[in-house]
Order: C-alpha cells, then structure tokens, then sequence
C-alpha cells in the first residue's frame, strides 16, 4: 500500500460535518429571531399591565379618601343641625355644646359659631389661644357669604396660621336656611382618617401613597416619608398633563429610579399619587429582559462559534491536506521502514524502505495478518521476525518493560544474511488511552553493530597487549625502588617514583577502557548473589581511612539505626561503585567531610555519599556521565583522570535495576545518591544497551 493513503480522510467524510455546521447556524439564526418576535409583544403586555395596577391602586385608594372627607363634610352639618334648636338657649348651653363636639372629635383642630349678622360669637381652639378671635367680624368671609347662601362651603386649604397642619379642610354649615338662618359653624378640620388610609396604603413590597394639590405639594403622606425636589418637579408634570392618570419616573437622591403614577381626587382639586421603586415594579419585565437577552447572546454566540468552527473546519482541512502531503512525503523518502499494523498484525501501510527491506510491493502485503506461521514462509520470514521479535535468531528488549511504550527491541537475522535490526513501536491513539493501531519503525544497525564492534575489539586488543608490558615495567620499577639492583640515589628514586606513578595511571586507564569495551559487549560479567551491603560499605570506608587522614578529611559511614536486609547484587561490581564515589570525594575535596550513609526507601535501598569538596559547575552537571568527560575546575585541579569512571559506575547501577543522581554546588560540595533495588524481581533480566546518560 502506498504511503499516500497513511492518514487520509475522503471528502466523502467531510461532508456531514459541513451539513452539521449548516444546521447549527440555521438554528442559532433561528433561535435569534423568535427571541426578538416574543420579547417585544410581552414587555409592551407587561408594561399595560402594570399601569392598570397602578391605576387601580389609585383608585381604590382615592375612593376610601373621597369618603373620608365626605364623612368630616357630614359630620359639620350634623353639628349645625344639632346646635339649631340651640340658638334660642342661654349662650352657655351653645358653648358647653360646641366644647363637647370639639373634645369628641380628634381630627377637629378649631370650631367658631357665627351669628346671623356675620360676626363670631364663640370660638373654641386647640392650637391657639381663644379669647382674641371673640366677636370679630365675618360677615366678608368666603366661606360665610358660601355657608349663608349655598347651607354649605368646604376648601382643602385653611390658610393662616394653620399652613403648618397639613392637610387642613376649611369647612362650614348653615345653622338654618332662608328665614330660619341662624348663624354658620366653621370648622378647621385635620382628616386623620385620610392619614391613616394612606399610611396604611400597600403598595408593592417597598412603595408609598400619597395626597398632592395642584402644584404638586404633597399635603397627605405616610410617616417614614421623605421630601425630594426631584419627585415635586415629576409630580408637577403629571398634574399640568391633564390626563386623568398620568404616569412618570423620576431618580431620588440615592440614584434609584422610581416609578410614578398619579389621577385627580373627586374634591378639593387634590391629586392621588403612588411610587415604587422601578426596580420592583419592572422586575418581571427585567427578568424576561435578562431572559432574552441571555437567548440573544447565546443565539450570537452560537452563530459567531458555528460561523468560527465553519470557517476553521475549511482552514484545518486545507492545513491538514498540506500537513498530509508533507508527512506522505517524509515517509515515503525515510530512509528506516514503516509499517502501520493493527492489533492482528494486519498490514495497513508500509512505506518504500520497508518495500525494499522485505523485497516485497505494499499492495500485496496490504491487508494481510503476519502471524508466527508466516516464518517458514521463504518470502515472509523476515517480516515474520520485524513483526514478533521472539522469532529471530538473537532479540533484545530494550524497553524496561514489556507492554510499555514504545516498544523497543533489537534483533539479529541470520537467514537468508546477517543483519541487525532495531524495533521501535508506537501505538496510534485516535481516542485518549486507547491505541486504534501501531506503528513500527524498523531501523537497520547492521553497519553500526559492525563499527561498534570493530571498535570494541580494537580497544580490547589494544587494551590487552598494552597491560602485559605495562604491568613488567610496573614490577621493573618496583624492584628498583626497592633496592634489588644496588643502591640508588635520591635524585635517581625520586624520578623511578614519578614514572612508577604515571605507569600505575596507565595501567587504571587500561583497565578502564576494558571495563567499557566489556560492558559494550554485554560480557562484563555480572555474577548476582544475595550480599551485604553494610559490609561492602564498611569495608571501602576502611581501606580509604587512611588517604582520608592524610589530607585531614572527616571520613565517616553513618550506620543506619534500623536493619538493611541483604541485597541481591554482584558485590564486586558495587564495592567498585562505592570505591569509586569515595575517591572522588576525597580527591576532590581540600578540608571538611566525607560522609557515607544509606536508607530503606521502599522498594529500594538509597545510599549517599556527601563532600565539602569543589562542587560541580551548572554547565558540567548534563554531561558528567558521559564517556570522558571531566568538568573544567575537576581538570584544572588534577590533570590525571579517563573520565570513565561515573560512566562505568552508571551501567553498574543500572544494570542492577537501580539509578544515580546527584546535587551540587559549586564550591561547597557534593551528593552523589544511588538507588538499587531490595526484590530481586525489580533487576533487569538481561544487559541493556550502554548509552551515554544525561541528567
């Protein structure tokens, strides 16, 4: 199968996202329109809806208050008619009756008895101070000439010193008609029943009635009731509206808008007013408001998100066409094979270079199962082996573990030539966590395996014939320094000294590039066995005590206060771990400690090793376990040294199933800790390659 067809997507499949798309924009559209066809007829019904409310609050309200006064009017010529018979009495009688009506009613604030001729005969007050209004002349008087002429005169205003009492009815009585005319009681009567009716007014949960005349002076009002300019000025334009209900808003001194509405009294060319705040009376016209426009702006949202999607959907396929063609293209000219498989080993793709791998076209092997039968196919026994490892003549896991991605391995074909080959599997995840297919990338290390190889052996020759010659000069100078040839002088000791020294550095540095050449081959000959740790430990201590006293360094192994059960290792391989992390830390520190201690974490046993030595520069900390490298302040101090021996160290642990890291800083000292497992089960079965490690 060609590597075209990897990741394609036929424009069959787009089509009903498209149509998708289409739909949710017809529908957001939709969605917008009946949002605006119903909001506009509600919030005009509900704006109808409450005037007529308002509108029947005043009238309800007006109606009690038009009786109310209608009953002070009453109560006024039921006196004149009660005081009639009267007028032909002592004057004491009249007084002692006009005294009693005052007492009995609360809301009369003064009472006056007129005679015929028009001047004033008694007066009687509650507020004021009686004996100056006696016998003063009326008979000019408004309301008198009314009383006289008409039997009746009432006002909404008392005028006077009686301005502060607010509301004030000026109301007066004929005591007789025509020959029988008597005399006129007035009254200035206070309407607290009015009062009461608009204290007691609900209107809503927080608005208020009240009583206003004709320029919007408010006369009746509820106790915890306020004046405000503002309410005055909208009162006044309602009343000169004409209309007989008028409606308005108006903004008090606390910045809340209230909403206003006021209609005409039956009497006294008063005004009935109502307030609530507009909050309260909108908030079923606010909330569908809210309402719709929370629809108009999900409705937008939605066409602007569908309208996006539309418009990336078209983008992204263009992206993924070209994205395809370069991914089609990089594949097909991969130098390692690709084969795109499914959990049967089904064959999806391969690209050239496995074509030319297996010498086999993709069209034939496209679709087809590889199963292990397939190996004593002639034809597919290659592609039997890339595709289950276990086939092949030599396989190597390299992943940790099996299951684990990728997947790596390394196998060695011999049939029908040798060659090498490394398996890396992907899974190919359309859903999260679950893998739809795989993708195997089979890389050729054939010439790499060789040149490894050939360079192994050259450093194993090497290292080999150098040590035979290498360890006679050793014994030579030995024999000499110790006097087996004759005497020899100081100056002849101190150079045989010097050059027994650089020998023993060559000889270290031999034995380390074996070390390395072994470990490249997988042959550096790990012997595991349960061991003590403690031991190990106490014994490299001791045999560095003395290097350590030498250069005045603290060198101490703190014991762990609970047990450390035995480990399973190869206990040369860690005494050499720990003999070398000890050296270093003495070599490399001038004053202080060197401190050695260990831990039981869990699965794994830690062990550290702690110095005040020169630190590790930031730079130096990423390559310091790769092969020869020494950090700069390391070489400017000793220039003797392979820089092999951390990259020794590392495998070791490593091949024991454990790890190594440290912390430094520089100039004050560092930690080196390595981890190795306390179940046998937790060693890798087998040698893993040696790479170069970062940290």
């Amino acid at each position: 199968m060609p590597a075209d067809n990897l990741g394609s997507t036929p424009n069959l499949a787009k089509r009903p996202k498209e149509i998708v798309w289409v739909g949710v924009m017809i529908a957001g559209l939709f969605f917008i329109t009946l949002n605006l066809y119903w909001f506009f007829p509600v919030v005009s019904d509900l704006d109808k809806n409450i005037k007529e409310k308002q509108a029947e609050t005043i009238l309800r309200i007006s109606g009690e208050i038009n009786e109310s006064l209608i009953a002070e009017e009453n109560a006024v010529k039921e006196a004149a008619r009660a005081i009639a018979p009267l007028r032909a009495l002592l004057p004491v009688d009249q007084k002692k009756f006009l005294s009693d009506y005052l007492e009995s009613n609360d809301s009369v604030l003064e009472l006056a008895l007129i005679g015929a001729d028009g001047r004033q005969e008694y007066f009687l007050s509650k507020i004021s101070p009686q004996d100056d209004s006696l016998f003063i002349d009326r008979s000019l008087d408004e309301e008198f000439i009314a009383a006289k002429e008409n039997g009746f005169y009432s006002s909404g205003s008392c005028g006077g010193d009686l301005k502060q009492f607010s509301p004030c009815l000026a109301i007066a009585s004929a005591i007789g008609q025509g020959d029988g005319f008597s005399g006129v009681i007035s009254a200035r009567v206070n309407p607290k029943k009015a009062s009461e009716i608009i204290s007691g007014a609900k209107i809503g949960q927080r608005g208020s009635a009240y009583a206003v005349d004709a320029d919007g002076k408010i006369l009746i009002r509820p106790d915890s009731f306020l004046e405000n300019g503002k309410r005055g000025e909208a009162l006044s334009g309602l009343i000169k509206g004409g209309e007989s209900f008028s409606f308005g808003e108006y903004k008090g001194e606390n910045g809340q808008s209230n909403y206003l509405a006021a209609a005409e009294l039956a009497r006294f060319g008063w005004f009935m007013a109502a307030e609530e705040p507009a909050s309260d009376v909108f908030k079923a016209r606010n909330g569908i408001t809210i309402i719709a426009l929370a629809g108009l702006a999900l409705g937008v949202i939605i066409l602007v998100f569908v309208s996006w999607n539309a418009f990336s959907l078209v983008r992204t396929t263009k992206l993924l066409d070209r994205e395809r063609q370069r991914v089609n293209a990089i594949i097909r000219y991969l130098t390692d094979g690709i084969i795109q498989c499914n959990y049967e080993s089904r064959i999806v793709l391969l690209n050239p270079a496995a074509e030319r791998i297996f010498s086999l076209p993709g069209k034939e092997l496209a679709g087809k199962i590889i199963s292990p039968d397939d190996f004593k196919n002639p034809k597919l026994k290659i592609l039997a082996q890339i595709m289950h490892p276990s086939l092949a003549a030599e396989s190597r896991r390299l992943s940790r573990n099996e299951g684990e991605y990728p997947e790596i391995y390394e196998i060695r074909i011999k049939d029908p030539v040798e060659r090498d080959f490394q398996i890396t599997t992907i899974p190919i995840t359309q859903l999260p966590g679950q893998a739809t297919s795989f993708l195997k990338i089979v890389h050729d290390i054939s010439r790499e395996r060789l040149i490894n190889r050939a360079k192994s052996e050259f450093i194993s020759i090497a290292a080999h014939q150098m040590r035979t010659p290498l360890s006679g000069i050793k014994w030579t100078l030995n024999m000499m320094l110790d006097g087996d040839f004759g005497a020899i002088t100081a100056k002849q000791k101190s150079f045989l000294e010097k050059s027994y020294k650089t020998n023993e550095q060559m000889i270290i540095l031999i034995r380390d590039l074996l070390d390395v050449a072994r470990l490249e081959e997988g042959r550096f000959g790990f012997e595991f066995s349960e061991s003590d740790l403690i031991g190990s430990i106490a014994s490299a201590v001791e045999s560095y005590e003395q290097a350590a006293r030498n250069k005045g360094i603290d060198l101490e192994f703190v014991r762990p206060n609970s047990e450390i059960p035995k480990v399973f290792t190869d206990p040369a391989k860690i005494s050499l771990v720990i003999s070398n992390l000890i050296d270093n830390a003495i070599k490399y520190t001038d004053k202080g400690s060197v401190k050695i201690s260990m831990e039981v974490r869990e699965p794994y046993v830690h062990i550290r090793v702690k110095d005040t030595g020169i630190g590790i520069p930031k730079k130096a900390k990423l390559q310091l376990f790769n092969k020869f490298f020494r950090a700069p302040n390391a070489l400017q101090r000793q220039t003797e040294g392979s820089g092999l021996g951390l990259f020794i160290i590392r495998n070791i642990i490593k091949r024991h199933g454990g790890d190594i890291w440290f912390e430094s800083t520089e100039g004050k000292g560092t930690e080196f800790s390595f981890s190795l497992p306390l179940r046998k089960e937790l060693i890798p079965s087998d040698d893993l390659p040696i790479k170069e490690y970062s940290v």
